[in-house]
């Protein structure tokens, strides 16, 4: 099949098989793609052929466990660059329990891929005010727009767009997700005076990428704290929990929410390592039928380390009330 919509100069040539074996309950999925883009220079010309093949297994039960496993490759060959084939590995593992009753789920989701890393960097293009994710801040007061200096903020003036890239060099990446929510005002304990309005949850995502020769860790259990060390290129961990108490009771309620975040990035100057903390407290409380009152109190620590001129440590605490009638 050849894709519709193409830009003139460009033609795209696709074969696509597909097999199942299986299904409801237990199935195993196959496909094979196999693609040629042809770049009208002269003449037509071979530019870029690309073989992917990708299996993958999904199983439920009548409990409420799934699981899905996927692993899958793609070979990418570009005449025009004449570097060889490049292999791009992708796998992913989801295991999710979650039963009939409600009271506990839990998600689970393993990425593992072993990829090429580009040397191209965030360009910030200015754009019509107001429509931009960014603003630019002189920190340094040189004039130059430094890639640091460019903090996120809604209805901004600039929008990053990655640059060109001129080679690739290979790489390890591995995320996980997990997620675990307990309610206990469904199940068993829905009738106990101090458990049934009482809820829990907590997520966490980790990421990281490094260099396959220095030995970067990308099993899921090395994911268990946050790793700042030399075969680790980037990396993100982020942490949130939320502790809902009286949730259901009509009178009032109380909820707690915390967040721990861990960053770097080798690109940026002193690897960019930022840490980020914050705690949330939301009340709320009718006194009388027709008479609402909520308090928020908050509070965030935010600190970039190192010596330059980009290293910061911000502090933040609020009170805001309200009440309806």
């Amino acid at each position: 099949r050849s894709p519709v919509g193409l830009p003139d100069g460009a033609r795209v040539r696709e074969l696509d098989f597909r097999s199942q074996i299986g299904d409801g309950r237990l199935a195993l999925r196959s496909s094979i793609t196999a693609s040629r883009i042809d770049q009208l220079m002269t003449v037509w010309a071979d530019s870029v052929e690309e073989l992917t093949h990708t299996n993958q297994l999904s199983w439920a039960t009548v409990s409420g466990l799934q699981f899905t496993g996927s692993f899958g490759q793609t070979a990418r060959r570009d005449r025009a660059q004449g570097d060889g084939t490049e292999v791009v590995n992708l796998g992913r593992i989801r295991v999710g329990y979650r039963p009939s009753d409600g009271m506990f789920s839990q998600q689970l989701q393993y990425h593992v891929s072993s990829t090429g890393l580009s040397d191209r960097d965030l360009v910030y293009v200015e754009v019509p005010d107001g429509s931009g994710t960014y603003v630019w801040e002189d920190v340094n007061g040189d004039g130059v727009q430094d890639p640091e200096e460019f903090v996120p903020e809604t209805g901004g003036n600039f929008e990053p767009i990655y640059g060109l890239f001129t080679s690739f060099e290979p790489a390890r990446e591995s995320s996980v997700g997990l997620r675990t929510h307990l309610d206990f005002g469904r199940g068993p304990m829905r009738d106990v005076l101090l458990l049934k309005d009482l809820a829990f949850e907590i997520s966490v995502e980790s990421e990281r990428r490094g260099r396959p020769e220095d030995g970067v860790g990308i099993a899921p259990w090395t994911h268990r704290a946050f790793r700042e060390d030399s075969s680790v290129l980037s990396g993100r961990r982020e942490i949130r929990s939320t502790v809902h108490m009286f949730r259901r009771n009509r009178n009032g309620s109380l909820r707690i929410d915390s967040r721990a975040m861990d960053d770097m990035d080798r690109r940026l100057s002193e690897a960019g390592r930022t840490r980020v903390r914050g705690w949330t407290f939301v009340g709320k409380l009718r006194p009388v039928k027709g008479w609402d009152i909520e308090a928020r109190a908050e509070t965030a620590s935010r600190e970039r380390a190192g010596e330059s001129v980009f290293a910061y440590v911000t502090d933040e605490k609020g009170v805001e009330f309200r009440n309806w009638l």
